[in-house]
């Protein structure tokens, strides 16, 4: 199974869609940018996947690494 990513271009959205590769950033509130890049990620068969930056692991362990700091 593949997704679809495609959300507007804003908040921390663009820390995880690099455009055009695993998804598609609109302009903010630009219904029309929106539909362009569904067609697009459709059209060019654009998978979305978590970057590598976002692993669980990691993301477990900068958590565990930050309650850890705070007990000390």
């Amino acid at each position: 199974m593949w997704y679809i990513v495609v959300a507007f271009n804003t908040g921390g959205i663009p820390d995880l869609i690099e455009h055009k590769k695993n998804g598609y950033l609109a302009n903010y509130k630009d219904a029309k940018d929106l539909a362009a890049g569904i067609q697009y990620c459709l059209s060019n068969h654009t998978r979305g996947y978590a970057l590598p930056q976002f692993d669980e692991a990691i993301i477990t362990n900068q958590h565990m690494d930050l309650i850890k700091s705070m007990q000390d």
